[in-house]
């Protein structure tokens, strides 16, 4: 540890991402704010640097054991102990939005007036089953969790929501945290920044589509064309519409119930086969798909491209839409007549407002649904582990057996205004408890710092005195005088006797010294 956070900042930063003065805030908050505490064996400090060693580094649990000389228990347990005391900072870590306003002197925030801030979604490598392994797989390849990160312009948190999968596009993700209940709110007249992974709305901005905006890109050979100069094709491609070049083929086919059979069932023997792999099927198994049809309906005009491409794409999209009403709440599935059943009607006007491919499939009946299950069914991103960053703080707080902290956010029904101010009030008890607490701990640990300041003082005071007092009570040379001084100031109780004692008692104290009949010390004569 003293090598490692000791040395200097270059060290300390390069093993744990931070600076010193860095690492000792985070340690001081964990303790006196979080209710860290130092075990008999391991420091706060170190229980911090365990945890930083792993974030940092993503590093093992067998690696981090060596390095700190510990066990494989101390180092998990430590882990998850700093995790728990880092998940009961939310007033700490999550800030409340500031919009900017029209006198802002920020260079680079002066232009958005009323922006809240800036939100775009980051890919964090995880470990799942294999099973699952399809869904966490994002664009990039890599098995990892997308989280949405909301941050002002101080580069401070305003929302976090973690717990989607990897494949799980980013718009999705920020359509989820909009819907969710407490979830993310943008005032009237205000907005946020992203990227073009998203899309422009209300209270979103996102950049012009098909125009290099990262700064690489601006240079003296590659000037970009203005938005209302670009080539019509190439506006109506990025929009996802079709031109003379690419409206050649129709994919619009009306398939028969024992065609959608067939080809379910092909999938299903491809996938008992073996030719689905983490992230879909291998390439190739779509000419065995129309070498399937061929054989099932002779004659017929099925083909890959552009039929069967265009029948697995609504199917995933129509799949996508079922799997994710079934799991939310107030809906459900009825295997009988293969539609979906409903609690009530505003259940369902809820939902379709998030997603409007669902529009037309109340009433409908979906008999591949179980074969899509089947089929798609560990390549679908559900959300069911997402969860806000207050979400996973309450949870943590329940099973610990503490009262909830809830930080509602402004909007929703006012019937409960009553029970919201509550909970509101309850937030600002907590975080006042919290200072409170935090406050009285550090005016105990001053109080002790300057009661040993204090005491080293006057034990200070009292080792120059015992060679004055050694004069008066003691006829002794300079040599022996300077032995029995050293042999009580090494010595504070032996100091404290001294003092304590009459005259007489001193002088018998100094000759059992010199004789080595005191306890502890040896004959100097």
């Amino acid at each position: 540890m003293h090598d490692l956070i000791s040395y200097n900042d270059e060290t300390c930063i390069n093993n744990l991402q931070m600076s010193r003065n860095a690492f000792g805030r985070l340690c001081f908050i964990l303790e006196n704010v979080g209710g860290l505490s130092p075990t008999k064996n391991v420091l706060v400090s170190e229980q911090v640097a365990i945890f930083l060693s792993v974030l940092a580094h993503h590093t093992k649990n067998r690696i981090v054991k060596h390095h700190f000389k510990r066990s494989g228990y101390t180092i998990s347990t430590h882990f998850n102990n700093v995790l728990t005391a880092l998940l009961m900072l939310p007033t700490l870590f999550l800030v409340k939005p500031v919009p900017i306003e029209a006198d802002c002197r920020n260079k680079r925030w002066k232009r958005f007036k009323g922006c809240l801030g800036a939100l775009d979604g980051t890919y964090i490598p995880l470990r799942v089953a294999q099973k699952n392994k399809a869904r966490y797989r994002n664009r990039k390849g890599d098995v990892s969790t997308n989280v949405l990160a909301v941050c002002d312009i101080n580069m401070n948190y305003t929302h976090l929501l973690c717990g989607w999968e990897g494949s799980a596009a980013d718009s999705r993700v920020l359509k989820d945290a909009i819907n969710r209940e407490n979830g993310l709110r943008v005032p009237q007249g205000n907005y946020y920044l992203c990227d073009s992974g998203y899309t422009n709305g209300e209270g979103f901005l996102a950049p012009y589509r098909g125009v290099r905006y990262h700064i690489q890109e601006w240079n003296a050979q590659r000037t970009p064309p203005p938005p209302n100069k670009m080539p019509m094709n190439y506006s109506i491609r990025m929009r996802g519409g079709a031109t003379k070049e690419n409206s050649g083929k129709s994919s619009r086919r009306a398939w028969t119930v024992d065609e959608e059979f067939a080809l379910a069932n092909a999938l299903k023997d491809l996938l008992v086969k073996g030719w689905k792999a983490d992230n879909g099927f291998k390439t190739g198994y779509q000419g065995l798909l129309e070498h399937a049809m061929i054989q099932a309906f002779p004659g017929t005009n099925i083909r890959v491209d552009p039929h069967i491409n265009s029948r697995i794409h609504v199917w995933r999209k129509n799949y996508g839409s079922i799997s994710t009403m079934l799991s939310r709440s107030g809906f459900g599935w009825n295997d009988t007549t293969h539609t979906i059943v409903v609690d009530s009607d505003a259940v369902w006007h809820n939902y379709i407002k998030t997603d409007n491919n669902a529009r037309m499939m109340r009433y409908k009946s979906w008999p591949l649904y179980r074969d899509w299950e089947e089929i798609f069914g560990n390549d679908r991103a559900t959300g069911e582990n997402a969860e806000r960053f207050a979400d996973v703080v309450q949870n943590l707080l329940n099973n610990n057996g503490v009262d909830p902290v809830n930080n509602n956010e402004a909007g929703g029904d006012k019937s409960n205004s009553k029970g919201k101010r509550k909970l509101v009030d309850e937030t600002d008890d907590c975080f006042m408890n919290l200072m409170t607490a935090f406050c009285e701990k550090t005016d105990e640990r001053l109080g002790d710092i300057s009661k040993r300041i204090g005491f080293e003082h006057d034990a200070s005071l009292s080792r120059k005195a015992v060679y004055k007092a050694l004069g008066e009570v003691a006829s002794l040379d300079s040599e022996d005088m300077i032995l029995v001084s050293h042999l009580i100031v090494n010595n504070t109780k032996n100091m404290d006797l001294f003092f304590s004692l009459p005259t007489d008692g001193k002088k018998t104290m100094v000759r059992m010294i010199v004789e080595g009949k005191f306890p502890g010390n040896n004959n100097i004569g």
